[in-house]
């Protein structure tokens, strides 16, 4: 059975070296997009650490993490979304009423089991 939990801030410290790990590997697929290292990763996840209203829903199954999900509004301090403030001033809309949804990452070996639904 698979298990899912939802972590916000500090809660996500813990679970950096693990979900850094998942995203470097995955994303080795996609090299045209980026390569990853672990102080960038760990870096990038801070921004979520930091900030209480981001969320990390992770996916387990026999107390292992075979997904994940971050996002983190767009109102925020995180170096990812830093530039998001400066588009949404030229536009009618708040980037308060707005999160960014950083990456759904789901092993390769739990794919089409509705994992993600």
């Amino acid at each position: 059975m698979v298990f899912y939990k939802i972590y916000r801030g500090k809660e996500v410290l813990p679970l950096i070296p693990v979900i850094a790990k998942m995203r470097i590997h995955e994303f080795k697929n996609y090299p045209y997009l980026y390569y990853g290292n672990l102080e960038y990763e760990k870096e990038y996840l801070q921004g979520f650490a930091l900030n209480t209203h981001s969320c990390l829903v992770v996916a387990t199954k026999d107390d292992k993490i075979i997904g994940f999900v971050t996002a983190l509004p767009l109102k925020s301090n995180a170096d990812i979304v830093k530039e998001a403030e400066v588009i949404f001033s030229t536009s009618d809309m708040n980037s308060e009423d707005f999160f960014y949804l950083g990456e759904f990452i789901i092993n390769k070996d739990f794919r089409g089991h509705g994992i993600a639904s």
